[in-house]
């Protein structure tokens, strides 16, 4: 048989590009599929979170087997002077940084970040009783950035407290290693040198992410006595200009990370001359001190995302003459964005616009909803609103505007005097529904009867395939019939809060009708999700623990393959034995296992169970597996 072309492996690869339980499988193939699927899979080493355990171990021995010999022996004499009872052999790990890489790892790396890279090592550190690894962060810095060429992203923080300062624009392969970078962020305390290093370096940047920490030394200080730095300014501004076809900007700045008055108004001005290019735009934390960014707009003809998060001072300037032919997203949080501003984008927008999020939380009390609302948005796919609970009345009219929505969330529970909404709310919601609705998320306090809840969907015309309950009260089996006789038809998953009224045996027989179910900790149906990515697409954010450095992969099946602690046999699917370092599990359940120390938390076969071993304590089980069921083991038994 004759072998398969080199450009169609390639092809069929990088279509499995997040799929690494596959591209791990391809490396036993063949050395060529194994070339191919080494050289995707380090394109992007994961250094950081949800990684742990003997796989960032793993991570990290691998790329110390490619520095010289003479590095491999100092770090060697590094390891054997430390004390006798730290944990983990060190001959053993001396022998394995001496071996021979299989492949040039280093030199296939595409993304870095400099700061995951630094955190990973202090981990590794920390496995094998080394206390301080700068000289080792040191080493592997100067050794990426003289093995590396042409980077598509890089990640850089200045923390002189917690990451060594190393210059390492100034090394002799800066040029070759950052001159074709596509995607830039940084993230700690402001430096204008690394901000001018870079812009001289490269123009080629089309994604810029900048996050200014607050910085030990001005947690105290005043928001009214900032200190600015006009370098800080002039070197932000000079690396936006330089860019030729920059396309994304993001600013997160604490107090101590804003810019002056001149300086927001010259930065302003850069952004609006990248507008021919530029397609998303997000500010979170940013004092525009009276200058109105809406000015900046004039020109943006191409922007498709627009946010503001957490941002003040907007002025009330007059509104300029906007255009925005191709805005699709846009997101206020806590923002005191002036009405008129809102509406103006809203009115010219309206055509295109698909996804809004709304969140007045910092917008005086008497402000009324439908005053945001006021002309119909045809092509609004995804609502997300945050309101004062005195809005929820002013509800259905401010939902006409939107007859064409597929997603829809309510949010009221982040106020602290958040009240109960009664019987009444829900009837009324059913009917003020489009049919077009298929996802809907209520984070409120709800308390209603079986009956109300019936009324509910035989007011609603919308055929839901998600819905989500996050806050109800005395949630019981009887209205859990009443969601499988109304709409099983439909309902392909539901989220509950909590499960202390339900039994098991009442959600086992759910799971019959409606495929995926999550209630309180118990996750029935996983398989559904990783099989059905429509489905995936609309489950609310709310349910799960996003972050936006950690999107979501294309392929939605991976979204849940998380690596967890040193386990070398899951039971993943129903079946024991098989070789893996992944398990199913939700966000909430893995921060927890993170949380609870590698050495203390280890997974019993025999008995299907995660267990935790505290210091003093008996062994405990903390969550049960059964297949495709992930329950808490303690309110098992109370099932039980």
């Amino acid at each position: 048989m004759n072998p398969m072309p080199a450009l169609i492996l390639e092809e069929i690869l990088e279509n499995l590009s997040d799929d690494y339980n596959t591209l791990f499988s391809c490396c036993l193939v063949s050395r060529e599929f194994s070339q191919k699927s080494v050289a995707i899979l380090w394109r992007n080493p994961k250094f950081g979170a949800p990684l742990a355990g003997d796989a960032l171990t793993s991570l990290i021995n691998t790329l110390l087997t490619c520095l010289d010999g003479h590095t491999k022996e100092d770090i060697s004499l590094l390891l054997a002077c430390l004390d006798d009872d730290t944990k983990g052999c060190k001959y053993h790990q001396t022998e394995i940084i001496r071996q021979k890489p299989t492949y040039p790892y280093d030199t296939l790396i595409k993304c870095i970040d400099f700061t995951t890279l630094s955190y990973a090592l202090s981990d590794w550190g920390y496995y094998w009783g080394l206390n301080d690894t700068s000289y080792l962060y040191t080493t592997l810095v100067k050794h990426l950035v003289h093995s590396v060429s042409r980077l598509w992203h890089l990640g850089i923080s200045y923390s002189p407290l917690l990451i060594p300062d190393i210059d390492i624009f100034s090394l002799h392969d800066a040029k070759k290693a950052f001159s074709e970078i596509q995607s830039f962020k940084y993230d700690g305390l402001r430096n204008a040198k690394i901000i001018s290093s870079i812009s001289i370096l490269t123009s080629n940047i089309t994604k810029i992410t900048i996050q200014v920490r607050q910085g030990k030394e001005a947690k105290h200080e005043s928001k009214y006595n900032i200190k600015y730095d006009r370098d800080w300014d002039m070197s932000v501004e000079s690396l936006l200009r330089n860019q030729k076809n920059l396309r994304q900007v993001k600013f997160d700045l604490s107090e101590r990370g804003q810019f002056s008055e001149k300086g927001i108004e010259t930065l302003l001005e850069t952004i609006s001359s990248k507008g021919r290019t530029l397609i998303k735009l997000k500010f979170r934390g940013v004092d525009f001190h009276q200058k109105n960014p809406m000015s900046l707009l004039t020109k943006c003809k191409q922007l498709k995302t627009l946010s503001f998060d957490t941002c003040r001072n907007f002025g009330d300037d007059p509104i300029p003459k906007l255009r925005l032919p191709r805005l699709v997203k846009l997101e206020i949080k806590r923002s005191l964005l002036p009405v008129e501003h809102l509406q103006r984008i809203l009115d010219i927008s309206y055509r295109t616009i698909r996804q809004i999020t709304f969140d007045n939380s910092k917008y005086l009390s008497t402000m009324n909803l439908n005053e945001y609302f006021r002309k119909k948005t045809k092509k609004v796919s995804d609502l997300s609103l945050l309101i004062a609970p005195y809005q929820v009345c002013q509800l259905p009219a401010a939902l006409k505007c939107f007859p064409k929505l597929i997603s829809l969330t309510i949010d009221t529970y982040r106020y602290q005097t958040c009240p109960h909404h009664g019987s009444n709310f829900l009837s009324d919601l059913g009917g003020m529904l489009p049919a077009t609705l298929e996802s809907l998320s209520l984070i409120m306090r709800l308390e209603f009867t079986p009956e109300v809840l019936s009324e509910f969907f035989d007011k609603s015309k919308a055929k839901l395939k998600i819905l989500e309950f996050q806050v109800v009260e005395q949630f019981s089996d009887r209205h859990l019939e009443i969601i499988i006789k109304k709409a099983a038809g439909s309902l392909r998953a539901l989220f509950l809060s909590e499960s202390y009224n339900l039994t098991l045996k009442s959600l086992l027989e759910a799971k019959n009708k409606i495929p995926y179910i999550v209630a309180g900790e118990t996750v029935l149906g996983i398989d559904y999700i990783k099989q059905h990515s429509e489905i995936y697409k609309l489950l609310p954010k709310s349910s799960w623990m996003l972050e936006d450095d950690l999107p979501p992969p294309p392929d939605p099946r991976f979204q849940f393959l998380l690596p967890i602690f040193p386990l070398t046999q899951l039971p993943c699917n129903g079946r024991l034995g098989e070789p893996a370092m992944y398990s199913f599990v939700r966000y909430p359940l893995l921060h927890f296992l993170q949380e609870s120390n590698s050495p203390q938390a280890f997974f019993d076969q025999e008995h299907y169970q995660i267990l935790r071993n505290s210091p003093g304590d008996p062994v405990r089980p903390i969550m049960s597996f059964n297949g495709d069921i992930i329950t808490n083991a303690n309110s098992e038994k109370k099932h039980s």
